[in-house]
């Protein structure tokens, strides 16, 4: 739904408006990942298509805030409550790489016990609620079809990515993946953000930001001579002590220049705290959680119908995250019966 104002067209909030021709783009990109997975992984174990390189899968715990306003208590939300969660941190870029080149660094919590009804219907996810962040405040591509280019070009090696990007059609692109690239001397102490929209309740929209409230910054230097010094920071803060962030949501103010469809906007209304993560003084550099890390499945459509996603992105992931998921566990388990 939209109306006409002065010959423009004015944006309802809360409403996506999918293009018709996003389930086509959406098909190629499940086809171009599904490829370079099996040129990467040829034979043998096959990590996730984005964020394989895991620096840790924590425990963690969700707490719901008190005395949030009426308007505030909305599905997960709705009373003050302390979930269990796990927290997955990770590097987004496709080749597992030293954690000194700039990347994306990814934060998925995974909070369990939720009831309700839930978006989607799978049986192992029938109590969680995901939440899916990166450090950096906005999305690289404006639409699905912008993002199929990209990712196509990315499937195709580093030549065809560089005459993508070189062209100047592309440029914008090329700087909000720049802008997106940066180090990180410590995950436990970096601002994440959703970048894309969610439901909140029935017809407001929201972005979800995360940010550290420790005392002081967290253990963490760069370390070139250690390519895996994120994880290393990471175990010498968490033996330590607990760590914690905030969890806050930012309304969608005005639908035309906060808009549902474009993830690259940037919006400009206030982060409203509704929840703290705690994470807890521990160990968790094991075999066995770092099996159980990189095993995990996330999805913003791991939801309450109240959180539902928004967007073109969102709707994107629905069918590119749970076929891939499917992708690599399949290949996984039939190396597994091999072995």
């Amino acid at each position: 739904m939209s109306k006409e104002i002065s010959g423009k067209m004015k944006l309802i909030p809360g409403c996506e408006y999918p293009p018709a021709n996003e389930q086509v783009f959406i098909g190629r990109m499940i086809d171009d990942l599904q490829s370079q997975l099996k040129e990467l992984y040829p034979e043998g174990n096959t990590l996730r298509q984005a964020h394989p390189k895991m620096h840790g899968c924590v425990a963690a715990e969700f707490i719901v805030q008190d005395n949030l306003p009426d308007d505030l208590k909305v599905g997960l939300f709705k009373e003050p409550q302390t979930y269990k969660a796990n927290i997955r941190f990770s590097n987004a870029n496709s080749e597992i790489k030293h954690d000194y080149d700039k990347d994306v660094r990814g934060m998925a919590i995974k909070i369990f016990g939720v009831e309700g009804e839930k978006e989607h219907k799978g049986v192992k996810d029938n109590d969680t609620q995901d939440f899916i962040l990166i450090n950096h405040e906005v999305f690289m591509s404006k639409n699905v079809e912008e993002f199929h280019k990209i990712i196509h070009a990315l499937t195709q090696g580093k030549a065809s990515l560089m005459l993508f990007l070189l062209n100047p059609f592309h440029w914008s692109i090329l700087f909000r993946l720049i802008g997106s690239q940066k180090r990180c001397a410590q995950v436990l102490d970096t601002k994440y953000w959703s970048t894309t929209p969610y439901l909140f309740g029935n017809n407001r929209a929201v972005k979800y930001h995360v940010q550290p409230v420790n005392d002081g910054p967290a253990e963490g230097e760069m370390m070139k001579a250690d390519k895996n010094f994120l994880r290393t920071n990471m175990k010498k803060t968490l033996s330590q002590k607990d760590v914690f962030f905030d969890f806050f949501i930012q309304f969608q103010a005005d639908a035309n220049l906060m808009p549902v469809e474009d993830p690259t906007v940037k919006w400009t209304s206030p982060f409203i705290k509704i929840a703290r993560i705690k994470i807890p003084k521990q160990e968790f550099d094991t075999i066995e959680q770092d099996y159980y890390g990189n095993d995990l499945s996330f999805s913003p459509w791991h939801c309450l119908k109240e959180h539902r996603p928004l967007g073109g992105l969102n709707r994107a992931r629905k069918s590119v995250y749970y076929t891939m998921s499917d992708f690599w566990h399949s290949r996984n388990d039939a190396y597994s019966s091999k072995t």
